[in-house]
């Protein structure tokens, strides 16, 4: 290897380390934000909606007078409604049910781009490394810079998008929950089947083509390059959507097991890295495929009572 082979291989390597130093900061900065709002949920009294925390002596009392029923079984004070037990599912805390729904939509669209990189920009390293590279040598260094950035933030904003359909569906079976019980008592069935489902997602051609896309770097920026502003825009959404079409099936897995889950956001924050990165990444899919059909199956049969079940 002559010298100026190895100074390109230098020059690249900082590239790499540059960027993935770059996304190692934000990745750090959003799981400080996830584990802040995890936090502040923890800590919120289990009041009910709208009502004020009180002491524990206020509590033994209305508990005894007013919230125990004859059989002993408490009502109202440690319950939750089915609309809020989804809308703790995916972060929206009994407190914000007393919010205006831009604010609450607003903070919930905070905490969940942060989970997305989070969970996301570790696999993203290597995209965005061959996406910088490239930019530098086509833009020079200066332009590439902004490059990068609306490249990073159009594929984000795809996470951004799919949010906004999981809040908009969540609420919309809240909403059916509130009002029809075979609804609540079918949730079970319907978390089931959809783990199911998505198990079986894992398996299909379009899951496959996608994972390819995501793995392959280098051959995304020879089909898909687009100079300027407006292709950096263009190619995140592109590598946003393959990414999405990717992992959905993972997303729904974690939307039933419940969002705001520490435990389950970092497993699949490894299985993403490892599906997308690794040489087994494929071999992971297809035995996550089964894992999440288990689960589902087991889920339909035990109900409620299964284990690291939100």
């Amino acid at each position: 290897m002559n010298a100026a082979t190895l100074q390109r291989h230098v020059q690249l390597d900082r590239v790499s380390l540059t960027i993935g130093a770059a996304l190692l900061a934000v990745t750090v900065g959003a799981w400080a934000i996830v584990l802040t709002n995890n936090a502040a949920m923890d800590d919120e009294p289990a009041t009910g909606s709208g009502m004020p925390a009180m002491d524990d002596g206020a509590m033994d009392g209305a508990a005894t007078e007013e919230h125990m029923m004859p059989d002993g079984e408490m009502t109202g004070m440690d319950t939750m409604s089915p609309r809020e037990d989804l809308r703790m599912r995916i972060g929206v805390s009994q407190q914000m049910d007393s919010w205006p729904w831009p604010a609450t939509f607003a903070v919930f669209s905070g905490a969940w781009v942060a989970m997305m990189a989070g969970m996301m920009f570790p696999a993203a390293v290597p995209m965005a490394a061959t996406y910088t590279r490239t930019a530098r040598k086509t833009n020079g260094k200066g332009r590439a810079g902004l490059l990068v950035g609306l490249f990073v933030t159009s594929y984000i904003l795809v996470w951004g998008v799919f949010g906004v359909a999981v809040y908009g569906l969540n609420e919309l079976a809240g909403e059916a929950a509130a009002r029809w019980d075979a609804v609540t008592d079918a949730g079970p069935y319907i978390g089931g089947t959809l783990l199911i489902g998505a198990g079986i997602y894992q398996f299909t051609g379009f899951k496959g083509f996608c994972l390819s896309k995501c793995r392959s770097p280098l051959g995304f920026m020879l089909k898909e390059w687009r100079d300027g502003p407006a292709g950096a825009l263009r190619m995140g959404v592109k590598h946003g959507l393959w990414c999405l079409g990717c992992c959905v099936g993972l997303m729904v897995g974690l939307i039933v097991a419940g969002v705001m889950s520490i435990g389950w956001m970092v497993t699949l924050g490894v299985l993403i890295f490892t599906e997308k990165v690794t040489k087994w990444g494929p071999q992971v899919a297809r035995v996550t495929a089964v894992v999440m059909a288990a689960a589902g199956i087991a889920l339909i049969v035990y109900g409620d009572g299964l284990p690291g079940m939100a």
